[in-house]
């Protein structure tokens, strides 16, 4: 995965289950800001795209500005996480995922001004 300040890149996948991803914190990450989430951005390269996609070309924001009529945009509001000390909303996000981890339990994600991953 490649990175620059609050965005990521990644392709996951060959022939025809590739895709590229950008991952984007969008907001100022403070307590209480309402505009603070995650964007990300999927585009299907499959294995008949007009050119050869690698790191690097994904990295190029201008790749990305182009040919994207077919993209898929979701968006992570950063809506907190409630603890006993603390009420994050608008620093960080929580979600869970369907996905179990390798001991068969649920799985979540985090999210705040500096990183994504996996609890």
């Amino acid at each position: 995965m490649s990175s620059t300040n609050k965005v990521a890149y990644r392709i996951i996948g060959d022939g025809i289950d590739c895709a590229a991803y950008r991952y984007e914190l969008v907001g100022d990450f403070e307590e209480g800001a309402v505009d603070s989430r995650l964007k990300i951005t999927g585009r299907y390269l499959g294995d008949n795209y007009l050119e050869e996609v690698t790191e690097n070309t994904i990295s190029d924001e201008s790749w990305w500005g182009v040919h994207n009529e077919n993209d898929i945009v979701r968006i992570f509001p950063a809506s907190g996480q409630k603890s006993i000390f603390d009420f994050s909303n608008g620093k960080k996000g929580c979600y869970w995922s369907s996905t179990c981890d390798e001991s068969n339990s649920g799985n979540a994600w985090c999210m705040h001004s500096i990183v994504v991953e996996s609890v």
